[in-house]
Formats: structure tokens, sequence, C-alpha cells
């Protein structure tokens, strides 16, 4: 071996020295800036073909080991910001402690312990942070849908504000109440229109006022006693507020209570069984 044009190293060999896979290896701290180049020089009597010459750098087992450390100190990966949990820095440092040593070295991830470590780490990692972007895409999207529930409430709200819980409780399924609470602005708009709906649909029974004017008079006794006796087909919302005297179904005696109630006679209704 010759540094800078100048004998450097040598040595000899007879056949039965010689390693079984044929490679002879010498090995020698090199300078940065020389110029080493090796040959090969063989006797007449030697069974020796020279195929190659390869000069390669030895990677001091000190700087392996620092970049594992650096690997290990990742531990368990995390991307949270709700929570200020984030792996990033330390995974950069790792990766940035391989590559200067790979800048050095030239690709040495075979003579590492946790490189693969390391790669795992970089992927679960990208994964959390497109898993939580994702979760804040979601929850842009259910507070653009509740911002869609056609106002004010009416019958015709139904369908938007339907599709708004569905997409709301998707949500829920997948990031959990913690999340939502945290990243969903208009939760309580989407209960307040459900409420005013159910309200619609199901308005609360007012006993003994059968007509839906709002007050318990002789008209609605009317109208109990007509029912009662087959002269008009009451509707379930009549029925139910018409239905006041502690027997299941219409019938005269409910009419005579709900006069009572109109003429001041009774207090409150129904009358309880």
């Amino acid at each position: 071996i010759t540094k800078n044009g100048q004998p450097f190293i040598s040595k000899s060999f007879n056949d039965s020295e010689l390693p079984e896979d044929g490679i002879i290896s010498i090995p020698f701290e090199a300078d940065e800036q020389a110029d080493y180049r090796a040959n090969l020089y063989v006797n007449n009597n030697a069974s020796l073909t020279l195929k190659s010459i390869e000069l390669k750098q030895e990677v001091p087992t000190s700087e392996i080991a620092a970049v594992d450390q650096k690997i290990a100190e990742i531990g368990e990966v995390k991307y949270d910001p709700d929570v200020d949990q984030d792996s990033g820095d330390v995974i950069e440092q790792a990766r940035n402690a391989y590559n200067e040593l790979a800048a050095k070295y030239g690709e040495i991830s075979s003579k590492l312990k946790n490189y693969s470590l390391l790669i795992e780490a970089e992927n679960v990692y990208a994964n959390l942070k497109d898993e939580y972007d994702g979760m804040i895409e979601n929850a842009l999207m259910v507070d653009e849908t509740i911002s869609n529930i056609e106002t004010p409430i009416t019958l015709d709200s139904e369908e938007s504000i339907v599709m708004a819980e569905e997409i709301y409780q998707s949500f829920l399924d997948s990031f959990g109440e913690e999340k939502a609470n945290l990243h969903i602005k208009k939760i309580p708009d989407l209960k307040e229109a459900r409420r005013l709906l159910d309200e619609i649909k199901n308005p609360a029974v007012v006993y003994g006022d059968v007509n839906g004017d709002g007050n318990v008079t002789v008209d609605d006794a009317l109208v109990v006693l007509q029912g009662a006796v087959g002269k008009i087909e009451l509707n379930d919302a009549q029925k139910l507020a018409g239905d006041v005297d502690g027997e299941a179904g219409i019938s005269v005696s409910d009419a005579l209570v709900v006069l009572q109630k109109a003429v001041g006679k009774i207090e409150s209704l129904p009358i309880l069984a």
C-alpha cells in the first residue's frame, strides 16, 4: 500500500496463511487528505489470481454506539399538540446523527443495532401527524355541516339535523368525546337544533286544550264530547290532550272533566287514577 506515492504498508503471505474466503484485509489509520493505493504482487510459484482491490473506511465503534444511543433515546413515539406531546425533535436529532456519520463513512445502516427502530419511529410519527391532521379536518367538516342546518328550525330542517348528527357521531366513534369538545365549536348549536326540532315534533301536552289554542275552554269540552260519542274523529294529539279523567281512552267523563277545568271547578289536569 502506498501513501501519496510513497511505500506505506507491506505485508507478505504464503499459501497456507491466506484466509479461506480469499479476502486479504489490512487495517490502518488513514489521513483524510492522503492518496492511498494498493497493489498485489505474486511470485511465479503462487496460485493467486487478482480479482479486485478495494479500500474501505472502518467506522469507529464509539461513533456507531453514539448514533445507536441517539436512536434508543426516542422511546415511545408521540404526537399530540393538544397535550404538548411531540417526539419530532428527538427523532430529528437521531436522524441527523445518522446522516452525519453516513456522510463521513458512507452507508452504515447495517452497522447499527437500532437503525430499524429509527425507520419505524419516523413512520409512526408521520402516521400520528396524518391522523391528527385528519382529525382536525373532520372537526371542521362537522362544524360546516352544523352550520348548514336550515334555520329557523322547522320540520324541513330535520334532514340537515340528522346528517349533522350522523357526521358528529362518526367523529366521536373515530376520535372520542374529548377531541370533539376541543375541536368542534358548534356542538351547542347542534344540540339546540335537535331540541327545537323535537319540540316541534312532540310539543308539550296541555291537558284539556284539545283545539290547540293554548287555553282550556268550554269549546275543548265540546270537542272531547263529540269525539267520545263518535261525532268527530280525534287525532292522536287531541286524544292525548283530552284523556284527563284517569281512565284510559276518550269518554264522556273526559268531556265533563275538561268542562270542570274550563269553569274553574278543578285546578289541574289530568286527574290521577
